[in-house]
Formats: structure tokens, sequence, C-alpha cells
């Protein structure tokens, strides 16, 4: 009897999981290259909420467009995967100042791609 609650008890909390779970694309669209800018996303699946800043997201920089600026705001910024297909630069918003960190759960970058981190900025890994 306790091995099915179990079981039970493991598929509601992933099913929950999954459920939180979304992937962002961005396109650049904004008035700035921040990466908290709401129009600087696309959402491509999952359940979206402004731009990719939970443990559950993934972010996607495309090749088309690129090379991309991205700004990472202050403070950190934990996310699920990152995926680098277009030459990118992080860096941070004009004035910004303090940690600007992308905690990234992976990060994935093609072949023949420049990603490139500017001073005060910080893309990391768990």
């Amino acid at each position: 009897m306790r091995v099915s609650k179990l079981k039970s008890g493991i598929l509601v909390l992933a099913t929950a999981t999954f459920a939180w779970a979304a992937a962002f694309q961005w396109d650049g669209g904004g008035s700035d290259d921040n990466w908290d800018n709401t129009d600087n996303w696309t959402c491509t699946a999952g359940t979206c909420g402004f731009y990719p800043d939970d443990t559950g997201d993934d972010a996607w920089i495309p090749s088309s467009g690129s090379p991309w600026t991205v700004d990472i705001v202050s403070g950190t910024t934990t996310i699920d995967d990152l995926t680098i297909q277009g030459s990118v630069t992080f860096g941070k918003p004009s004035g910004g100042s303090g940690d600007h960190i992308l905690n990234c759960d992976s990060i994935r970058i093609n072949s023949g791609v420049t990603a490139t981190v500017t001073d005060g900025v910080k893309i990391t890994t768990d």
C-alpha cells in the first residue's frame, strides 16, 4: 500500500514540474537588449511568463538575426538550459552596476558560433 502512494506522489510532482516549464526564443524585438525585456522574447512552448527567469525555463539564441547583443540585468537570473545557435555578446545594460549573472543548468553552443561575455557579466552552470 505504501508503494502505490509513493508512486502517485512522484507522478503528481513530475506533472507539476513539467506544467511550469517554458521555452523562449530571443528575437531582439524590444527597445533595448535587456534579458528581462519581454518584447525581446517569443514563447515557443509551455506556460510562458514574461521572459526566461525560472529554473524550468529554456532560452534559445537563434542564428537568424545574429550577431546579437543580450544585456544581463543586475542580480542573478537562473534558468534551465541555454542554447546558442547564433553569435552573441552578453553584456550589461548601460550604467549597470553590481553582479550580472546568468546561471544555467546547461549551455549548448553550436560549432562555429562566437559567444562573448564582457567584463562584469558571468554565465555559470550548475
